[in-house]
């Protein structure tokens, strides 16, 4: 009998914190997280860049989710952040532009493939997702935080070995979810270093959800909002719009000093993939513009000073300059990077979405030469 009551105390401790010891942590979170009816978090983002030398974070971001019986995202939710606030209610997904005023609106279909998107910050990149991925390996421990990796690029090309992994952060104590990292080297240097950092959790405390729309918001469909956006695309046999533009170096440009002369355009932002990718093709081929291009970089995301410091380590054979995003809005640029030319008379030639290596090349050929 003496023996049997320490055993019995030892299970009725465990069963009464609800939480077996002997449980792994990340399986401890999910069903943690599974069990909860509502889920509010906050998220913090820094990103350690070495294309700036800088570290960047990002404001806030509040969620709060609601379980629901849906199938292909079992969450209505309300997630705000510093411009945007995404809400998802009732089958409905709406995004609202705080700083631009509007509503954008998305069918089923397409809420079903925004929400499915991995790279997703209020959808697969939540806690209650992360933990759901069955691609974690345990990795190691500091004191009650576990972690779990998971590989996401191993290759190695002409530019050298390329890793890329995740890496969720789980507090063993509390069953949550404290981190969920991504970073990215070459040849062993890192490159990229994201952490998405949670907390102040909150579990069952809310059994419904509204959310007031503001008022006097401009209301448009996604599909409206794409087709717009390719509509304000500037295309071939267009004139340049007016606009103005500094360099960091202070030298300036208009579409009256372009005259006569031809011109490259690359809207980019640091970070970029496809842009640093068509930046490596560049720097690879030693590649510069011929004389009668003049070549413009130009950044609505960063400021003159980082550009100029990403320029030290990753030059681009272009003038550098920063802008906002009126200025991109006035070429309908909207995606990056996007390429355009323009010929002596402010005639544009060629517009170029995205990057893809063979399309690149052609576009350099004959505007320029390769040391």
């Amino acid at each position: 009998m003496k023996r049997i009551l320490p055993l019995f105390c030892l299970l009725f401790f465990m069963f009464s914190c609800g939480q077996d010891p002997a449980m792994d942590p990340l399986v401890a979170a999910r069903q943690k997280l599974e069990l909860a009816t509502s889920v509010s978090f906050e998220m913090s983002q820094v990103w350690n860049n070495t294309y700036l030398n800088d570290t960047l974070v990002d404001p806030i971001r509040k969620g709060i989710f609601l379980r629901t019986d849906q199938a292909d995202f079992p969450y209505d939710f309300i997630y705000e952040g510093e411009n945007v606030t995404s809400v998802n209610l009732n089958g409905q997904l709406r995004k609202v532009e705080l700083q631009k005023g509007r509503i954008i609106t998305f069918s089923p279909e397409e809420a079903i493939e925004d929400l499915a998107y991995e790279g997703n910050y209020y959808s697969m990149l939540t806690p209650m997702m992360l933990v759901k991925d069955t691609a974690w390996s345990r990795a190691g421990a500091e004191e009650n935080i576990v972690y779990y990796d998971k590989v996401m690029t191993d290759t190695v090309d002409e530019y050298g070995h390329h890793y890329f992994f995740a890496r969720l952060h789980i507090d063993s104590l509390s069953s949550q979810v404290v981190m969920r990292e991504q970073m990215s080297t070459r040849d062993g240097k890192p490159v990229q270093h994201i952490q998405r950092i949670f907390s102040n959790f909150a579990y069952n405390e809310v059994d419904d959800l509204t959310y007031a729309y503001p008022e006097g918001f401009q209301t448009i469909a996604y599909a409206d909002l794409e087709q717009q956006r390719e509509n304000e695309l500037i295309k071939v046999g267009d004139h340049l719009p007016e606009f103005d533009l500094t360099d960091v170096d202070g030298n300036t440009y208009s579409e009256k000093t372009l005259e006569g002369k031809k011109a490259v355009f690359v809207f980019s932002f640091i970070g970029c993939g496809g842009c640093e990718l068509a930046r490596k093709d560049l720097a690879k081929s030693g590649f510069q513009f011929s004389d009668d291009y003049v070549a413009l970089y130009v950044n609505p995301m960063n400021t003159a000073e980082q550009i100029a410091n990403y320029h030290l380590n990753k030059p681009w054979p272009f003038k550098l300059a920063a802008t906002d995003y009126d200025f991109s809005a006035k070429f309908g640029v909207y995606s990056y990077p996007t390429f355009i030319t323009v010929d002596e008379s402010g005639i544009v030639e060629e517009v170029i979405e995205g990057y893809e290596e063979e399309e690149f090349l052609e576009f350099l050929a004959g505007k320029g030469s390769v040391r």
